[in-house]
């Protein structure tokens, strides 16, 4: 019987909390220094906190955690190269924390679920141009902040890289929850110079930020010109130009996200950065300093351990 933790032996594996007959023992899964898993996600999952909720029973706490920072779990979990498990340190023991399948598991488990939306709490609405996993994201993450949100997308359906047969149900799913939320999707609805919508004529009318997420062409030899050449600076490579921290455009109130800056094509990457323009543009409205209380891009790395340690003649791992 577990009588006393060594906290610099701890790898958060939660033994003591589920055997101790007292209850006496608390798994703290919020620390300042961040388990290998989480810092290897892309996105910033939480891990640790909704696996160990996970194990409490807790599936709709373990939801929201995961929701916090990634929004689409029924199609990150298909696409995902599994950074986390790549450096779970329970490999150190046996293998890998299965945790793709644990979000496989929340993503179908949210699909069934009756969503109640959060209330409208602000004036004017925000605007999201362009509905791939960075759109996607951006718009559930500044809906969740009490936002007004519409998606703007210029083909006939939401989905971005994921509008293809493979994807069809999942996306399908994944579009009815973001709907639930209150979100609105506007297709056929390009934005743009040129076009019977365009980025100034939102800022306009009562949209108080415009989060650019249309992607990327993948081959340089297939980019053209943005169709927002007029009001934001553009790279050489095609790309607008945004703040690598803030994300925001020399444009006041716009912000890109994704591989229309320059951004990587992978899913969890586009979540991270619609997490960070999310984030930006909630303080913009606000009047505040967007550097201020940001949350880091790269937390401390608690590296834990996984030997053993001997007590009344057993070998008990750690």
């Amino acid at each position: 019987m577990l009588r006393s933790i060594d906290q610099e032996k701890c790898i958060g594996c939660g033994s003591c909390f589920k055997t101790c007959g007292f209850d006496v023992f608390r798994l703290e899964t919020k620390r300042p220094e961040s388990a290998p898993c989480q810092a290897a996600c892309p996105a910033g999952i939480d891990i640790r906190s909704y696996a160990h909720l996970l194990q409490q029973g807790k599936t709709a706490e373990a939801a929201e955690e995961l929701l916090s920072r990634n929004p689409l779990p029924g199609l990150t979990c298909r696409v995902c190269p599994r950074f986390c498990e790549s450096k779970c340190t329970r490999k150190g023991i046996d293998a890998s924390v299965n945790v793709n399948a644990l979000e496989q598991y929340l993503a179908e488990w949210l699909a069934r679920r009756d969503v109640e939306p959060v209330p409208v709490t602000r004036a004017g609405r925000v605007a999201i141009v362009g509905s791939g996993a960075a759109g996607m994201a951006a718009a559930f993450f500044m809906r969740r902040k009490g936002y007004a949100v519409t998606v703007y997308e210029k083909e006939g359906h939401p989905g971005g890289q994921f509008r293809t047969p493979e994807f069809a149900d999942a996306l399908e799913a994944q579009i009815r929850f973001l709907k639930a939320e209150g979100i609105e999707f506007r297709c056929n609805t390009p934005v743009g110079d040129g076009e019977a919508v365009t980025v100034r004529s939102l800022r306009a009318h009562h949209v108080k930020a415009v989060i650019l997420a249309t992607g990327a062409a993948r081959d340089k030899a297939e980019r053209t010109t943005p169709p927002f050449a007029s009001i934001v600076d553009i790279t050489p490579d095609q790309f607008i130009d945004a703040d690598p921290l803030t994300l925001a455009t020399r444009t006041n109130g716009v912000f890109a996200a994704g591989p229309v800056r320059g951004g990587s094509h992978l899913a969890p990457h586009e979540v991270r950065d619609a997490f960070e323009a999310a984030f930006s543009a909630d303080r913009f409205v606000n009047g505040w300093d967007m550097l201020e209380s940001r949350p880091p891009r790269k937390p401390e790395v608690y590296e834990m351990h996984t030997g053993s340690w001997k007590t009344k003649g057993e070998n008990i791992p750690y």
